[in-house]
């Protein structure tokens, strides 16, 4: 019943520049994605994570990828709407966090619309100043179980200059 969620939640992203409607919609695909645990600031961890009482999460996660979301959701850190781009980094993260292996190199591969990838996108926000704390638990989370990615990934941001 949840599925067919994703689909319109990404037209949405895609047909409106409302930035309340913008924000509601990143908002739905984190909660559906995800769930929140207010204790924890609204932040997805393996410890406060609040299961779909009928959806587990690889279901969720895979109708969120099968819906193609994330390349919409990369193309919103471009902008500076600050408030938009806190719920679509959470829901990124928590994708991050809550997916198998494949579903995370399947995270990494992905490209946005402008055809950036995942850690171009979020290093954009690291040099911009904007949810740094978010952008650097994506990495550790995305890295974590599989040694060859953590490696490719750590040298990539090796190549990556932030400037203070």
């Amino acid at each position: 019943m949840v599925k067919p969620a994703f689909p319109t939640l990404r037209n949405l992203l895609t047909s409106n520049v409302d930035e309340e409607v913008l924000k509601n919609a990143c908002w739905a695909l984190y909660y559906l994605s995800a769930g929140a645990d207010l204790t924890s600031n609204g932040y997805c961890t393996r410890l406060t994570f609040i299961p779909h009482p009928v959806v587990s999460d690889s279901d969720m996660i895979k109708a969120f990828c099968q819906a193609d979301v994330l390349p919409v959701l990369l193309d919103l850190f471009k902008d500076d709407l600050r408030s938009v781009i806190h719920p679509a980094i959470n829901t990124v993260t928590c994708i991050s966090v809550l997916g198998d292996e494949h579903q995370k190199e399947m995270l990494i591969d992905t490209r946005s619309i402008a055809k950036r990838n995942v850690l171009d996108c979020l290093l954009g926000l690291l040099k911009s100043g904007i949810e740094e704390e978010m952008v650097c638990m994506f990495i550790a989370y995305v890295t974590i179980g599989s040694t060859q990615r953590a490696k490719v990934h750590i040298l990539d941001l090796k190549h990556v200059r932030i400037d203070s």
